[in-house]
């Protein structure tokens, strides 16, 4: 949660940013535009309910590895509002980004609608409800479940560096999941797992019974899946060394824990600091993230032990982890031993003598 970034002015100015809401305008339409039309195709061509559940979900599956796949590397190829939010709860998109992606989202849903009411010659474009005897509890625990599904496979096999799926294949497997899981929730709720799908046919007809389900459900889903995702199964960020040599990492934590130790000394220990009281924990974090800048690039800036071992321990990976106990503990030990002996100015320790009962005098 913690990685949830907001945004900037500059972001959404940027050439790169309106060709990404571009392609995810014309992929989520050409998504939903092959979503709908199976069904409405289904009806027209008078199939009964399985044959439309085959066709929807074989539908989905195709266009979702497709589509997702040719927009995935400029807008992230999200179609959906619920995989937006997903990745926007890991950091991985803005939240202004994430809110104009639904803008957009919505709208290319809503326009692939109307095309297709219109091409086919004003056939109804079918609607996404609750099936007779589902109630709203199960309806929602039945997307929540299914969208959790569609983006714990997207992280799996797209967003974690370490997905062991292979370059590019991550969109097919993706829509391989999307196919299985409108089999699976089809007949009960429609298996929308995307809140654009449902609101495109809804917005044309005017008709909102059960839509709210549609949203609060994959939302859900989709959110929950991405924080957990993201934050027990995402590889751990790890402390390495970078471009420099063991030597040279071990001077480099050094001399920052030496700065880190020497900046408490000096404002939170010596008795006799000029600093307001209270401000020492402020300057000393201003110089951690002075020392973060400076040498986070070579080593990771940890000056701390304890930081580097949580990362080391969980993806149980001990690469160089000892510079980060000798370069830290030397430069802090040194930087006390240095302020402690040379610069504090201490009281002389009075030396009390207790006499023995039998001394006459004391």
């Amino acid at each position: 949660m913690g990685r949830i970034t907001i945004g900037n002015v500059e972001e959404i100015m940027q050439r790169s940013f309106f060709k990404a809401l571009f392609v995810e305008f014309i992929c989520t339409y050409l998504f939903a535009f092959a979503a709908v039309g199976a069904a409405m195709a289904n009806e027209k061509l008078n199939g009964n309910s399985l044959v439309g559940l085959l066709y929807q979900a074989i539908a989905q599956a195709l266009v979702v590895s497709g589509i997702v796949s040719a927009g995935l590397h400029i807008s992230g190829g999200h179609i959906n509002p619920a995989v937006t939010l997903s990745l926007a709860v890991g950091g991985h998109c803005t939240i202004i980004r994430s809110l104009l992606y639904w803008l957009d989202q919505l709208a290319a849903s809503t326009l692939a609608c109307y095309s297709l009411e219109y091409m086919t010659g004003g056939l109804a474009v079918p609607v996404q409800q609750l099936a007779s005897g589902m109630g709203y509890t199960q309806g929602l625990l039945m997307e929540s479940v299914l969208t959790f599904s569609l983006l714990f496979t997207v992280y799996g096999t797209m967003v974690d560096p370490k997905s062991g799926a292979a370059s590019g294949l991550g969109p097919v497997l993706v829509g391989l999941v999307v196919g299985a899981n409108t089999l699976a929730g089809g007949a009960f709720t429609g298996a929308s797992m995307n809140p654009a799908r449902s609101f495109g046919p809804a917005f044309v007809n005017n008709d909102w019974t059960d839509h709210w389900v549609y949203w609060v459900g994959p939302l859900f889903g989709g959110g929950l899946s991405g924080f957990i995702y993201e934050n027990f199964f995402m590889g751990v960020p790890l402390h390495q060394l970078s471009g420099v040599t063991i030597g040279q990492g071990v001077l480099m934590e050094a001399v920052l824990t030496f700065s880190l130790l020497f900046t408490v000394y000096g404002t939170m220990v010596d008795p006799k600091t000029g600093v307001p009281s209270g401000l020492g924990p402020l300057l000393v974090a201003l110089v951690v993230g002075a020392n973060t800048l400076a040498g986070g690039a070579f080593s990771g800036a940890s000056m701390n032990p304890a930081r580097s071992f949580g990362p080391a321990f969980v993806n149980w990976d001990w690469t160089d982890h000892w510079v980060y106990w000798v370069g830290p503990l030397t430069g802090g030990g040194i930087s006390g031993y240095v302020f402690e002996n040379f610069f504090i100015v201490r009281p002389p320790v009075k030396h009390v003598l207790l006499a023995d009962d039998d001394d006459e005098t004391y």
